[in-house]
């Protein structure tokens, strides 16, 4: 884990980490890869696929330092943060030279592209389903809680088509012509991708939902949808299905 830290620090230390966007991004790098490490620990996992996990959790945002500098915008449809990450793996050799196992490479590769795609491909192997898992919801979990310190704005007016894939228990697609109200949305249906028990309890542990709730100020129109995920939270932490990932 060392030398993957010390090839991901010089490679981060090249962007400039006083911009408020980079380096959000790069303290939150390391917070996915403490929560990917926790989860991982949940479901039993060997000290290796624990470490493996872990190299996940760090690198799996290496390409929004390039995007943001570039684009100067969290938009992947102006560039993908994730294909360009996986790119920048490839072409700069940091999987080989920080000694990592070969067999592992295409698990990280593909684990890291898929992490932010709204669906991950029905195609992969256990093993590769598995990780791709574990970062999509450590990822998310941290993506929830800086929501609650982002700067709020007008909530606007929820666009139907929104509310109808919310009661759809499902992740919900992003367009450009969300409100701000829609996002708060989005934000819930985070919840319907969350894979592991242990995911559901951080959310619970760090008391998310009415955190985020209150920080929203006057929004007695979203509470319908509130109490509604804090149902769909309070079952799946009930399901024993969820305490681990059969592998």
């Amino acid at each position: 884990m060392e030398e993957v830290i010390n090839l991901f620090e010089n490679y981060v230390q090249k962007f400039d980490l006083s911009d408020f966007d980079l380096k959000r991004k790069y303290d939150h790098s390391y917070r996915v890869m403490k929560l990917s490490e926790e989860i991982a620990e949940s479901l039993n996992l060997s000290a290796d696929e624990i470490l493996l996990a872990k190299v996940i959790g760090l690198l799996h945002d290496i390409g929004r330092f390039h995007q943001l500098e570039v684009t100067k915008s969290y938009d992947d449809s102006k560039l993908d943060h994730a294909d360009y990450g996986v790119q920048y793996l490839r072409e700069s050799g940091l999987l080989k030279q920080a000694n990592l196992p070969k067999e592992w490479h295409s698990i990280i590769l593909t684990a890291i592209q898929f992490h932010n795609k709204f669906m991950i491909t029905k195609d992969l192997d256990e093993q590769t389903l598995l990780f791709s898992k574990i970062i999509r919801d450590a990822d998310k979990i941290d993506i929830m809680k800086l929501s609650c310190n982002m700067n709020q704005k007008k909530l606007g007016s929820l666009h139907q088509r929104v509310i109808d894939e919310f009661y759809e228990n499902h992740s919900i697609h992003v367009t450009s012509n969300l409100s701000f109200a829609d996002f708060v949305l989005v934000r819930l249906a985070f919840l319907y991708d969350l894979n592991f028990k242990k995911s559901f309890l951080l959310v619970k542990e760090m008391n998310w939902l009415e955190t985020y709730y209150h920080s929203l100020g006057d929004c007695k129109q979203l509470l319908p949808y509130f109490e509604w995920i804090q149902k769909y939270l309070d079952k799946k932490i009930k399901e024993d299905s969820y305490v681990r990932y059969k592998i």
